[in-house]
């Protein structure tokens, strides 16, 4: 490809790509190989391929399509969260997923696994690293579902994953307390999509990042927040580093495109997710974060479902799943909303989500 513009993590540059064999080759100006098929890029941006390290290809996909989708919005790699459900083996399920994604996969993937019911599934893990799984994933939050971790446990997680060389992965959400308020709202005849957000707040979600980063510390294991949504959350991160923790700061392009008092009305259950869509200032204080790095990477989370699942047959948006979309129009999106703003008030030739989903991700799982 000749006389393209290439969008890197350490900025832009004028340069030709020559390819062999469907790998890039060489970079570099004038580049003319003998009897190499020529493609003019003039005028053209060329991104770098996307890593989505956060994916659900569950409910209304399986990794197959997933993979396809993610492929057209310029995604090269996927890593696939397992949802092992309580009773099943941990081993079975990523067995499982490596086949389906061995016949399926459009795209270069891998695996991270749920991880529920600690200690038992503690010695699961040896085996389970020994696969290639690296990343496990524990929630704070999701009692109803058998999916909620203790502290205690939480400690003999992070203990035991570090060991091995691993990296803990959390979704982190006070869910105590949103269990309280879910229960009010029910008894109250139900919450609707604009007020659903009500029932997550932001102070639920950064108690729970502040009290597993005190944990981790504790256990003198790394960290990775999943899907960070707002400012108060990021702000934990910020303190645990100071303490000299290692702790990785995960947000989402939904959380850095949209917002609840936008999304809601206008979508409904549809813009669902957990954590919820919050505010102007959090979406403002995200995007700063992935350009002055304090945010590490940037994924879809994306989790699509059908749209008779997405939309409420009552008025109770908490009878609707979690989840949207997310890995076909992440990184191009992310690309326009750098340069050009959400709503065309800023521009910028910020090249940091392009290293945020392409030159991060890796880096996190080592």
């Amino acid at each position: 490809m000749a006389g393209e513009t290439i969008v890197g993590s350490t900025g832009r540059s004028r340069a030709d790509v020559g390819i062999r064999d469907g790998r890039i080759a060489a970079l570099g100006t004038e580049l003319d190989p003998a009897g190499a098929e020529v493609l003019d890029a003039t005028g053209c941006l060329v991104l770098p391929g996307a890593i989505d390290a956060h994916v659900h290809p569950i409910h209304a996909e399986d990794l197959g399509s997933t993979s396809e989708a993610a492929a057209f919005g310029g995604v090269t790699t996927l890593l696939h969260h397992i949802c092992v459900e309580p009773g099943q083996g941990l081993l079975d399920a990523l067995q499982a997923a490596r086949e389906e994604g061995a016949g399926a996969s459009r795209l270069d993937f891998g695996l991270q696994a749920r991880l529920t019911e600690v200690p038992r599934r503690l010695d699961e893990l040896p085996a389970a690293v020994g696969m290639g799984v690296r990343s496990f994933k524990p929630f704070t939050t999701y009692r109803s579902r058998g999916i909620m971790t203790k502290d205690g446990d939480l400690f003999r997680a992070m203990e035991r994953i570090s060991a091995l060389g691993g990296l803990t992965l959390v979704h982190a959400e006070n869910g105590a307390v949103i269990d309280v308020l879910e229960a009010h709202f029910r008894e109250q005849g139900g919450v609707s999509a604009e007020d659903y957000p009500l029932t997550r707040p932001p102070e639920a979600e950064a108690d729970a990042v502040n009290r597993v980063a005190e944990v981790a510390g504790l256990a003198g294991a790394p960290l990775y927040i999943v899907h960070i949504s707002c400012a108060e959350a990021l702000d934990a991160v910020v303190r645990a580093r100071a303490r000299g923790q290692k702790v990785y700061a995960e947000t989402c392009s939904h959380y850095l495109t949209l917002t609840a008092d936008e999304a809601m009305p206008n979508f409904g259950t549809k813009a669902k997710i957990a954590p919820p869509l919050r505010t102007t200032h959090d979406r403002d204080t995200l995007w700063l974060a992935v350009r002055d790095r304090r945010v590490d990477l940037v994924a879809s989370d994306h989790s699509a479902f059908s749209e008779e699942a997405k939309t409420s047959p009552t008025v109770n948006a908490l009878d609707v799943g979690f989840g949207a979309p997310g890995t076909e129009t992440m990184l191009l999106l992310l690309h326009h909303v750098a340069r050009w703003g959400v709503v065309g008030k800023r521009r910028s030739r910020s090249t940091s989500p392009m290293e945020s989903i392409a030159s991060n991700p890796p880096r996190a799982d080592r």
